[in-house]
């Protein structure tokens, strides 16, 4: 895990559950997570056994929320349900072996190895669901003091009001200190937040520490 993914809230309290489980103390556990997706339950037997893949069973429940929680109430035991063993390979998901032709394909990192993060601007104003919101954003950022500008940009290692760059997709290289009201605005561009989560970001490397023209 690299540490810059610790600020997402499962990846930390997951990371956490471990080093409590398994750094601290010497007999087994138990490790639960609920979220509205999914219950998660780690069990750890004594002794752990660290250079061998935890078993790992997977199960549904189905129907509307009222129905998934009434089952979930009737549950006492484990075997209370139906449980399918996920694969035992280091790193696979936590789901069960499919069957099909389509199982035995190689998978997208095989076939293209190198892999990298996409932009990232390390502060969340570039980004919203609207380019009106990133209007507003802007014209705030360009009418406040030079007090309150570093506050409001929202200063980083590698891009502060003060950083003036070699080059920028539109030609604006000079400091986000010397922005005006009367300054042109970056473009405003279709961006992939997420998945399943287009939004709306300016195409500009001053308020981006990592931005990638691809």
């Amino acid at each position: 895990m690299h540490l810059k993914n610790i600020y997402n809230d499962y990846v930390y309290f997951w990371s956490w559950a471990q080093w409590r489980l398994f750094e601290q103390q010497k007999g087994g556990g138990i490790v639960t997570f609920i979220n509205p997706i999914a219950v998660a339950i780690g069990v750890c037997g004594r002794p752990a056994h660290m250079n061998r893949p935890a078993s790992v069973w997977y199960t549904t429940i189905e129907g509307t929320r009222s129905e998934k929680l009434t089952a979930l109430g009737r549950i006492s035991a484990f075997t209370d349900l139906l449980w399918q063993e996920c694969s035992d390979r280091w790193q696979a998901t936590f789901l069960p072996q499919g069957r099909g032709a389509y199982f035995d394909w190689p998978e997208l990192p095989q076939i293209f190895p190198w892999q990298h993060t996409g932009s990232e601007y390390k502060r969340s104003w570039p980004n919203a669901e609207t380019p009106g919101v990133l209007r507003e954003r802007w014209n705030t950022l360009a009418r406040s003091s030079l007090t309150e500008r570093p506050q409001l940009f929202k200063n980083t290692r590698d891009r502060t009001t003060s950083t003036r760059l070699r080059g920028n997709f539109d030609g604006f290289t000079g400091p986000i200190s010397e922005v005006t009201s009367e300054t042109p605005m970056p473009a405003i561009v279709r961006y992939g937040f997420r998945s399943l989560d287009p939004q709306y970001a300016f195409r500009d490397m001053r308020v981006g520490d990592y931005i990638k023209n691809r």
